[in-house]
């Protein structure tokens, strides 16, 4: 039976578990989205803005330098060496504390920790949102933690990272792809890495497109570089479309 409590973020009743009956039933997530776009005589440009949400403290932007920030330029020239840069930061950090993640408490005398948002955890599902050992978000979000084969929610929701995109052409029917993505891990605030872990992903590609040739020849090469190994990957595709 669908009640209106699967649509809108009420607490639960008595057959809800206490801390759905405290808090909101279930788990929502939102992003707020926000985008300027501006039409130059050559090129076209564009900011976009996403602020990730799970609850009172996302909607009411607490945590508002925890955003995706995306600049995107297109030069309105389908056939140039360039036709498209992006760039995007996203920053995970902040998670709804200001200073410390501790603070004195004048009542009890004692020190406290501060209330944090982490994201894409689950107080009840200890696996969060992941789904056959693997992260339902950005794939910025990594990696899983595993116990004897099940997954355990996210290891790292605390990370910065720059990635980098360019488009264009290398001949009428030659089109190519590079990206450059740099990220590092902090952890979660409950279980922080001791040293922060960084890595480098990149990928550069190229695409033969004829309309006269009977398929599309592509290839592409990539690769990992971090404090736990490296990665090299190379691709060939063959498509035909109809």
């Amino acid at each position: 039976m669908i009640t209106g409590d699967m649509f809108s973020p009420t607490p639960g009743d008595d057959d809800f578990l206490l801390t759905d009956q405290l808090n909101s039933s279930g788990n929502q997530l939102g992003t707020y989205q926000l985008e300027v776009a501006k039409d130059f005589s050559k090129i076209t440009t564009t900011f976009y803005l996403s602020h990730p949400c799970e609850d009172n403290s996302g909607l009411n932007w607490r945590y508002w330098p925890d955003n995706l920030l995306g600049f995107h330029t297109n030069f309105k020239n389908s056939k140039g060496v360039i036709t498209d840069i992006l760039y995007e930061f996203t920053n995970t950090r902040q998670q709804n504390i200001k200073d410390s993640i501790y603070s004195f408490d004048e009542t009890s005398g004692k020190w406290k920790i501060n209330e944090y948002d982490d994201y894409y955890h689950h107080g009840i599902y200890p696996s969060g949102f992941t789904y056959q050992q693997r992260v339902m978000s950005s794939p910025l979000f990594y990696p899983v933690k595993l116990s004897d084969g099940i997954s355990m929610g996210i290891r790292s929701t605390r990370f910065f990272a720059h990635h980098l995109e360019v488009r264009g052409n290398l001949s009428d029917f030659v089109k190519w792809k590079g990206i450059l993505t740099y990220i590092q891990q902090l952890g979660t605030y409950s279980e922080p890495y001791t040293s922060n872990q960084k890595q480098v992903s990149c990928l550069f590609e190229i695409q033969y497109v004829n309309p006269g040739f009977p398929v599309e020849i592509g290839l592409a090469a990539g690769g990992d570089s971090s404090c736990n190994g490296k990665n090299l990957v190379f691709q060939l595709t063959v498509a035909k479309r109809w």
